[in-house]
């Protein structure tokens, strides 16, 4: 199991109060990463859940700007906080 899918997995856990099976294998090579279930309101609520995770080139470095809300809203500058050039 990958860090990202662990992260996911105790989040659903611990604070959605999920009972989860990780890693459940089908049929042809194939893998659910979560199955979720728990009990609301006298019914069973169940979830599935696939994990991914992509990094853009943008957010590869740090540097020290503040943050600027305002840059945020236009979609060239969103940032420009966060990344070092």
């Amino acid at each position: 199991m990958e860090a990202s899918e662990k992260v996911v997995e105790s989040y659903f856990r611990f604070v959605e109060g999920y009972f989860t099976i990780p890693n459940l294998r089908c049929k042809g090579q194939k893998e659910v990463d979560l199955i979720g279930m728990r009990s609301k309101n006298g019914s069973i609520e169940r979830i599935h859940v696939e994990v991914s995770v992509t990094t853009s080139g943008e957010f590869g470095k740090l540097n020290a700007k503040p943050f600027s809300p305002e840059q945020k809203r236009t979609r060239s500058g969103s940032a420009s906080e966060r990344v070092k050039i």
